[in-house]
């Protein structure tokens, strides 16, 4: 959950195998926009705290869990639109081969890159 720069709440959370993100006004709770990310091929099991990026829109992690093993943990980052909650870029990775890597934080750096940390 976060509060953005104009007032409004952003959740996230992990449903039917999809993370679905919904941002609410912030002064009436009424709902303004609800995505569903789609994470195939892994089950997502953890979204780290919501970030706003410099120009307002909303940035978002989430861990997956590993169908064997042998894999390694999942890892997905989301760029949504701030005010229709339209999809700007995702991408997934690999995490480090370890076993218990799970996400820590999310930040954006002055020149627009996203950085994700995560404990192990």
């Amino acid at each position: 959950m976060a509060l953005g720069p104009d007032g409004d709440l952003v959740v996230a959370a992990v449903e039917s195998g999809d993370l679905t993100i919904a941002r609410h006004d912030g002064a009436d709770g009424n709902l303004r926009w609800t995505r569903r990310l789609r994470m195939d091929p892994f089950q997502p099991r953890l979204a780290t705290p919501i970030r706003f990026a410099s120009d307002g829109n909303v940035l978002i992690a989430a861990s997956g869990s590993r169908t064997s093993r042998l894999e390694r943990r999942p890892l997905t980052v989301a760029k949504l639109d701030r005010t229709l909650g339209g999809l700007i870029w995702q991408a997934s990775v690999a995490a480090p081969d370890d076993s218990h890597a799970d996400l820590a934080g999310l930040l954006e750096m002055p020149g627009g890159d996203v950085v994700v940390a995560y404990d192990h």
